[in-house]
């Protein structure tokens, strides 16, 4: 059964702007959840010199960060830091020092700011080291283009593969479109060579709003004519021509081998989405029961395609 609580929330900060937004996104979510927030702050690393040479160096150096780091946090908060964040500070690479985090199973969610740290220690674009801690989790990741949500939601938009289960997805977008009172809306693409009532992706999302109604959520449905092997395309400018309040994807039910991939959709969707992205990775799924749907999908499609 799928897990929809959040409990902890893990946000990595910069001393900035954008860390800013990162502490307010995370707080609009713990607001609806009652989560704890932790905040990790990734200082630069001292001198290789002088992390042999020069330990009281080194020491003074940690403290100055945290000091810097507290009085950021402290400075957000009025002077008053609420009892539910937590502060963390470690020094050298940020997204390594995330992953780390992520590994641990403490927390229920991170939220990621796409603006973070463009071209961090000028090896790859973060949007790309985004793509690969979204991979690397093991809860949920939140990521947003910058600019904090608003604090109410009224569209969750869930874009639906025929090819992939669901169960995931749709309970998490159900329990957000609960704390929310929002609507959900189901998207997904339809071969332009078949009817829509003979279709597999009809039969699964009518299933689908039909659990969503019988949980007193109001769902719209919109199927876009198109190949369904360019769905990794159209899925992103869907999401920016409806403007959703927010978006809930799966990511490595779509591939087989990279168990560390996310697959096209979900990482051109984490990329090119200019609003809040909510990201399901269910690696507990293992490989051979993804390639048994993926099998099953396949023969439904091959059948209604032959009595079309």
């Amino acid at each position: 059964m799928a897990k929809t609580t959040i409990h902890h929330i893990l946000v990595p900060v910069t001393l900035d702007e954008h860390g800013i937004n990162s502490i307010r996104q995370a707080l609009i979510i713990s607001r609806k959840f009652d989560s704890k927030v932790t905040l990790l702050y990734v200082a630069p690393r001292f001198s290789m010199l002088g992390k042999y040479y020069r330990p009281m160096e080194r020491l003074h150096y940690k403290r100055e960060a945290f000091a810097r780091f507290k009085k950021f946090v402290n400075d957000f908060f009025d002077q008053e830091i609420p009892g539910f964040i937590r502060l963390k500070l470690r020094k050298g690479n940020l997204q390594k020092w995330v992953v780390s985090f992520i590994h641990r199973a403490k927390y229920d969610l991170v939220v990621i700011n796409k603006r973070l740290g463009n071209d961090t220690d000028g090896l790859r674009k973060w949007s790309d080291q985004v793509s690969q801690m979204v991979a690397e989790a093991y809860c949920p990741v939140v990521t947003f283009d910058g600019v904090p949500s608003d604090e109410e939601k009224h569209k969750i938009l869930v874009p639906i593969d025929i090819r992939r289960r669901h169960n995931h997805n749709v309970k998490w977008a159900a329990e957000l479109a609960k704390k929310y009172s929002a609507k959900i809306h189901l998207m997904s693409v339809l071969n332009e060579k078949m009817k829509r009532e003979n279709s597999s992706i009809h039969t699964k999302i009518w299933k689908i709003e039909d659990w969503l109604l019988k949980q007193n959520i109001a769902c719209e449905t919109t199927l876009l004519r198109g190949d369904e092997k360019e769905m990794h395309k159209m899925v992103p400018d869907f999401i920016n021509e409806s403007k959703p309040d927010m978006v809930v994807i799966m990511t490595h039910q779509e591939v087989l081998i990279n168990i560390k991939s996310i697959g096209k959709m979900a990482s051109n969707v984490i990329k090119q989405s200019e609003y809040p992205v909510f990201t399901i990775t269910p690696k507990k799924e293992s490989l051979f029961t993804i390639l048994i749907d993926v099998l099953k999908s396949m023969g439904k499609r091959k059948k209604y395609e032959h009595k079309d």
